[in-house]
Order: structure tokens, then sequence, then C-alpha cells
């Protein structure tokens, strides 16, 4: 899975997060990610920790990637084309969530 933060075609960082819960950022080589990664009955499951410097103005820009065994590649928030290797970005603005501790 890569984690791509920061505007379309410019990204901060691209967090790869590999099965075996291995992390690290293409973008910042020497930025220390952490990460974890283990199963469930439905699925692999991954957490990570974002760089401080993904949130500007209140607001997080990122895409996911996914890559199967098979070679095939889903993206969100929306699907890629085969040739596009930097994927659609979301912008999630974070003054529009409550907090946390509710």
């Amino acid at each position: 899975v890569r984690v791509h933060l920061g505007p379309f075609g410019a990204p901060q960082a691209i967090i790869t997060i590999r099965i075996d819960g291995k992390a690290g950022d293409e973008v910042n080589a020497d930025a220390p990610v952490e990460a974890r990664a283990w199963f469930e009955s439905d699925g692999w499951r991954a957490l990570i920790d974002l760089p401080d410097t993904a949130i500007e103005h209140n607001r997080l820009i990122l895409s996911i990637e996914r890559f199967e065994q098979t070679g095939a590649r889903s993206t969100w928030p929306r699907p890629s084309m085969p040739f596009q290797p930097d994927p659609a970005r979301a912008i999630i603005d974070l003054t529009k969530w409550g907090s946390l501790d509710e």
C-alpha cells in the first residue's frame, strides 16, 4: 500500500507499507515512519502515523494505492488509468470533524 500525501504531482511524502509492517517514505528516505500491519479474518490492516507536515491549513490531502500480488492496482479516492503514475487526491477538511474525545 502507498499513501500519497500532498498535492497531485508534487507529493510531500509517499509512505509505503508492506504486508510485513515495514514502512518507509519514498520522498523523504531519511524520515522515520511508524507503522503496524496485521491480519484479521476479513483482510489485512495497517495503521500509520502521518507526519505533521501532511496537514496544512487544517487540511489533509491524500490518496491511497493498493497493489495485489497479481499485479492489479487500485486507488482511492477514485480509479486511476493504468498509465497514470500519480493517483488523484482527496482533500479532507479537518475543521469539519468533531473532537476525538466525544
